[in-house]
């Protein structure tokens, strides 16, 4: 077999494992942004039902620091939940990298073997290749994300 169809065994495997780790710390993180999003909706609705009341006994600066406290908690899990989709991409594009490595590796290897056109192509091919894999891996773990959320109704 050509060297380049030995290294993509084990990228293949790379990027199951991503998709294995990228899947569990999404959906913890969503679950994390979720519920801390519940509180911060009941505090708003609490404060507009009772906004008479709390201007009347002058409690608008404690519930505001604690308003406040409360947004700093959900700010961190969404950030998590945000910065999640870079470092997925950045680790499938390394990984990808690798594909088009060994490609373009494998074809200098075999050059007096292969035709330039056919090493043109499997380069290109690597290429789009990589780009399948990684959006393949990014839309189930948002579709399998998404059918959880609808799951808890």
């Amino acid at each position: 077999p050509p060297p380049a169809a030995v290294a993509v065994g084990p990228v293949l495997l790379g990027f199951y494992a991503v998709r294995v780790f990228f899947s569990r710390t999404a959906r913890e993180a969503r679950r994390l942004d979720s519920a801390g999003r519940g509180p911060l909706y009941s505090a708003v609705a609490d404060a507009s039902d009772g906004l008479a009341t709390i201007r009347a006994h002058s409690q608008s600066s404690g519930l505001v620091a604690e308003f406040a406290q409360m947004l700093d908690r959900n700010g961190k899990a969404f950030f998590q939940n945000y910065i999640l989709q870079p470092w997925c991409i950045l680790t499938l594009d390394s990984l990808g990298a690798l594909i088009v490595c060994a490609t373009s590796v494998s074809c200098v290897l075999l050059r007096g073997a292969v035709p330039p056109s056919a090493a043109s192509m499997a380069i290109a091919y690597a290429l789009m290749t990589r780009g399948k894999l990684q959006f393949c891996i990014r839309l189930s773990v948002e579709a399998e994300n998404q059918l959880i959320a609808v799951e808890r109704l």
